[in-house]
């Protein structure tokens, strides 16, 4: 992370960012009386500010608000605003900015697009708080694990709000597909390849941790066993339609690493080689109905 410090500011900078998902871009803390001008000519960020001590005020669109401890606002991409101290007082607040493609669906499910003024306890900031409190003497700024730690600390912070404007089940459950379905169709679409989940999460932006719990908890089985899934029904796809089409061959363009690996696969879900199962039947419905098996399901006695 890039590091500015004077008497009135600390800031710390995201030097990485990226544009997908849902990307933490800077926070930082300010105490300091000057009057500013916030435009988005260059802004692509959604940035919320918590007002820690003083009396401020915000204008936007002619309207003026006033801010004082915890009162805290949002500005999106496209605000233009202007926010400061009072006149002959002191303001002190935090903020932190996020980006990314998910952004702007997470903060209009929270109410919070667009000129926004809510109260704020101090539980709802504890995570942002309590990481500036590390940050001003922490000697590791630009070390991954403080990084990792940051990140961390401001996706806390963005749950307690979730929470806190109490985001609906169905809308986070739309927020979270949204999730699954770029997983899924990175899957099929890169299905000859030889992905692993820690790269499709690496192509999201999200951790491995966190992406296999929210895909399990959505599609009831673990992301791997459903990769293997994809891959096994495309094996049987060309198993069954092309015939002058080796094992080994198949077995590459559906993703295995390696023949031996897809023939032990094959077997352990069909009860049957691939030279069998292409022998046998002529369709996977066949299939299905014959040995009363679903072959896109995966079975928990793997």
């Amino acid at each position: 992370m890039y590091i500015i410090r004077n008497p009135y500011m600390l800031t710390y900078i995201n030097y990485q960012p990226t544009y997908k998902g849902i990307n933490l871009v800077e926070f930082g803390e300010e105490n300091n009386a000057r009057p500013f001008l916030d435009t988005p000519i260059h802004r692509e960020n959604y940035i919320v500010h918590f007002v820690l001590e003083g009396n401020g005020f915000f204008c936007s669109n002619s309207k003026k608000y006033s801010l004082s401890k915890g009162k805290a606002f949002v500005i999106s991409p496209q605000d233009l605003v202007d926010y400061g101290a009072e006149k002959d007082t002191q303001w002190k607040y935090c903020w932190v900015a996020f980006s990314g493609t998910d952004c702007s669906v997470l903060f209009e499910q929270c109410g919070l697009k667009g000129v926004t003024v809510f109260d704020y306890s101090d539980k709802d900031i504890q995570p942002l708080t309590e990481l500036l409190s590390y940050a001003r003497d922490a000697a590791d700024e630009n070390s991954p694990a403080f990084s990792f730690r940051a990140t961390a600390s401001c996706f806390s912070l963005l749950g307690n709000l979730a929470a806190k404007f109490n985001v609906s089940n169905s809308k986070n459950q739309a927020f979270f597909s949204s999730i699954i379905d770029r997983s899924i169709k990175y899957m099929q679409l890169n299905l000859s390849r030889p992905i692993t989940i820690s790269s499709l999460c690496d192509e999201l932006y999200v951790s491995r941790s966190y992406f296999s719990t929210l895909f399990e908890s959505v599609m009831k089985q673990p992301p791997y066993r459903y990769l293997q899934n994809l891959r096994l029904q495309r094996a049987a796809e060309l198993l069954l339609q092309n015939p002058n089409l080796r094992v080994y061959e198949i077995a590459e363009m559906a993703g295995f690493s390696s023949t031996t690996q897809f023939c032990k696969t094959f077997q352990k879900k069909c009860d049957c080689s691939p030279t069998e199962f292409r022998s046998r039947y002529r369709t996977i419905k066949q299939f299905n109905k014959e040995t009363d098996k679903n072959f896109f399901t995966l079975h928990d006695d793997d």
